[in-house]
Formats: C-alpha cells, structure tokens, sequence
C-alpha cells in the first residue's frame, strides 16, 4: 500500500473511534482476548501515524481542507501562466537571420546591461551581460545577445554610452554604425531601438543633452516610430519626484520624437517590464535609420552625416574648454608660485630680523628669539610643503587636461582623414563614371561613323556598278 493510500485510510482512525469499534468487536466475538489485541494494534498503528504526522486531519476536516486546497490552486494558476508566459528564457535556440533585432542605446549608467540581463539576455558563450554599479561604462564596444520573449526568440544589439568612460564619442558611433550597416547590407530586420533614460536623474545636463541628440541625428526622424523611450532606475519613495520629471521629458525633450511615434515606457527592473516593452517591438516593420542611408545609400563620410555634425560640434566644444581650462590652470600655477615665493622671502626676511635681535640681546631672550625663529622655520616649511602640494595637484591636473586635448586633436585629425579619404573616393568615382560614359559616347559616336561610311561607301558602289552596267549594255 502507497503512502497516499495509508494516509488516507488511517487520517480517518481517531481514539474515540477506536473505542466504540473496540466495543463493537466484543460484542461480535466473544474471544476477549482478540478485542484487546485489536485494541492494542490500532493503538499503536494510530500513535505511530500521529508521530509521522499523518494522522493530522480527521474526516470531517480533510474535505473541507482539500476544497480550500484545490480553490487556492485555482485562483493562484492564472498568475503562475502568465508568470511562466511572461518570462524571459535566457538565450533563444533555433535563431535565423530573419529573427528581429533590437538595438539598446543610451547614457552611461542608465540601466542598458540590466535591462538586456532582466530579458535573460546571453552571448554566444551563455554569459549576461555585465552590470556596473558606478559611472564608468562596463560595455566598451557593440555586443550581441539574444532572448526570448514569450515563444519568439531574437537578437540584442548592446551599445556603449555615448558618454563613454574609456571611448571618445567618435569610436563609438564608428563601431555602431559599422554594425548597423552590416545589418542593413545583409538584409537583417532592425525592427526596434530603445533609448534608456535614468529617470532617478534630476537634471538634464549637458552630455545628457548631447546623449540625446546624438541619438536623434542617428536614427533619423522617420524611424521615430521604431523607437520606444525606456525610463529606469525607479523608486517607490521618490516616485511623485520621477513622475514629475517623466512628465517634463515628455512634453519637453521628447516632445519631438513622441510627436513622430515614438512611445515611453517604464522599466522596473524585474523580467515582466522588461519582456512587455520587448514585445512592443518585435513584430514592427524592419527600420533603416538614418545614418546607415546617409553613409551607404548616398555614400556620405561619417563626417558629413547628422550624427557625425554633433560629434565635431561637441568635440570642438570641448576642446574650447580644455584649451580654457589648461589656459586657468597656467594663470593658478603662475600666482602660486609667485605666492609661494611671496611666502619664503616673508620667512627669510623674519628670520633676519630676528638674527639681527639675537645679536644685540641677551643670553635669555636670544633664548627666546632662537625659539622664534625655530617656530618661523618649521611653519615655513609646512607653508612651503602646501604650495609643493598644490602645484603638484594642479601640474598633474594640466597635463590630464594637455592628454585630452592631444586625444581630441587625434580624433579630429581622424575625421578629417576620413572626409580626405571619402572625397578622393568620390573624386576617383566621378573620374571613372565620366571615363565610362566618354567610353560609351565615343562607342556609339564610333558605331555610328562606322555606319555612315560603310552606307556611303555602299550607295558609291552601287552607283559604280550602275554605271559600269549602263556603260556595258549601251550600243
């Protein structure tokens, strides 16, 4: 017998039962000695269920509690499907080429890498992405993953910030461009790009200025209605604050892109959120966005393109700074100095003062004078080791400043490298377009002298024969 079987049978066996069935027995058999054996065996079979813990319900009580069991299974089946339905499955199997893409942009710290680990997102290796917990970027170049939502499975394309710690706005938009043509090239369906906003941010500063119309200039505004604008980082305590900065986003920064279809989404961080917003996009029609038509449908530099316009203009911007910035520090290094040379002829000039007293004093109050001048000297020194410090401080500050401005000249000398190499290109193009069509030209211009003077030479000829003929048949 089972244990659901035993447990069944004996739930039912109570002490009080045990005696009537007890009495029962003797009056039907007249052995007392077999009553009190089966007295004793049920005794110990019920003691021995109680001390397992099976014998807890009686029968009145186990129907009523398997009907309570059964309604609370019921009422709890809806959320466990749509749970399971909901639930990202980490990588998804049997991917093609057509299977949808989703491109993850946005800030440095905004939430991207969570986001695609809350989707179960994983690489070609099975790994997560990377979570960072501090303002310097954990995804330092384009990375793929993929996931499931619901049954359908599809592509990730993660991305560094446009604020990047390690990458300058330049390498960044290059890599991703690079990619997003492949895409384009091989005929692959970019059918969403989400832009993640930290809405825990409580102003719109200037890179995050940047940030957005970066993002704008590359996607183009006829692909709005791909995009959906994804805010993170939410706090129940702080909500009234976030909903407030929500509904400044909204009808302010991105008023422009939500007036071309573009949607704003709330992520709370769990594998719902992120799933329900995915689905928004995956059955869309496929996007080109816009620097990809720029750079290979009309063959522009990235240096011509929108996207590429605000990367010069935020490069030349901060080059201004900088050269600015290292312009202050020169002028703070030079009254330093000139303070600190202030400070040790103020100590030299006491100390002589003081020197010339000990001279003419006597032998207590050189005494006191030799202290003095003990005292001027150790608090020199330390005025001395606070200048030392400070130009330390602010030499190194110069030449953090002198490294960026040297890395902001390279990138610019890259993009004008580029735009060189992109105008020869054009100009080599142009050049062999017009050979072909000089070609072409003088082909049909050659065909059709050819033409002309076999027809003239034929009429000729003819005309030749004719008269050889007349000449030959006349009298």
């Amino acid at each position: 017998m089972d244990s659901s079987e035993s447990f069944s049978e004996n739930s039912r066996i109570q002490p009080a039962e045990l005696e009537g069935r007890s009495k029962n027995a003797s009056l039907r058999r007249s052995s007392t000695s077999e009553v009190k054996q089966a007295q004793i065996n049920h005794s110990e079979r019920f003691e021995s269920l109680m001390e397992s813990g099976l014998a807890l319900l009686n029968r009145q009580h186990w129907t009523p509690f398997k009907i309570f069991m059964l309604a609370g299974l019921i009422l709890t089946l809806p959320g466990i499907l749509s749970v399971i339905s909901s639930s990202g499955t980490g990588p998804a199997t049997g991917l093609t080429p057509a299977s949808p893409i989703i491109a993850i942009m946005g800030e440095t710290g905004a939430g991207k890498s969570s986001f695609i680990k809350a989707l179960g997102g994983r690489d070609d290796s099975g790994n997560f992405p990377l979570v960072g917990h501090t303002l310097n970027s954990t995804t330092k170049k384009v990375q793929w993953y993929s996931a499931v939502a619901g049954s359908k499975g599809f592509y990730i394309l993660d991305t560094p910030g446009f604020d990047d710690s390690y990458m300058s706005d330049f390498d960044i938009l290059e890599g991703l461009t690079k990619e997003l043509a492949t895409i384009y090239s091989n005929s692959r369906p970019l059918t969403g790009i989400i832009y993640v906003h930290d809405v825990s941010k409580e102003k719109m500063g200037g890179t995050s200025h940047k940030s957005l119309r970066t993002f704008q200039k590359l996607v183009g505004e006829r692909s709005m209605e791909n995009v959906v604008l994804v805010t993170t980082h939410w706090r129940s305590f702080l909500k009234g604050d976030q909903v407030k900065r929500e509904d400044e986003l909204r009808k302010t920064f991105w008023a422009s892109m939500i007036g071309r279809g573009s949607k704003i989404l709330r992520h709370d961080g769990s594998t719902k959120s992120a799933v329900r917003i995915v689905k928004e996009m995956l059955d869309r029609k496929p996007v080109v966005v816009k620097i990809v038509d720029e750079m290979v449908n009309q063959k522009m530099a990235f240096y011509q393109t929108d996207a590429g316009g605000v990367v010069q203009e935020g490069l030349k911007v901060l080059e201004g700074k900088l050269d600015s910035n290292v312009a202050a520090l020169n002028d703070e290094i030079t009254q330093l100095k000139k303070e600190r040379k202030d400070a040790e002829n103020a100590v030299e000039d006491r100390v002589k003062k003081l020197e010339k007293q000990w001279k003419t004093s006597t032998q207590k109050e050189r005494q006191e004078i030799e202290a003095q001048m003990k005292q001027i000297k150790t608090e020199g020194a330390e005025q001395a080791g606070k200048f030392n410090k400070q130009l330390t401080a602010l030499v190194y500050e110069k030449q953090q400043q002198a490294y960026q401005i040297n890395d902001l000249k390279k990138a610019n000398e890259a993009l004008r490298s580029q735009l060189d190499q992109q105008r020869r290109r054009q100009l080599l193009e142009e050049e062999e377009r017009r050979k072909k069509e000089k070609e072409e030209t003088d082909g049909e211009s050659g065909f059709f002298t050819k033409l002309f003077t076999f027809i003239i030479s034929a009429i000729i000829w003819v005309f030749l024969i004719l008269v050889l003929i007349g000449f030959c048949v006349s009298p």
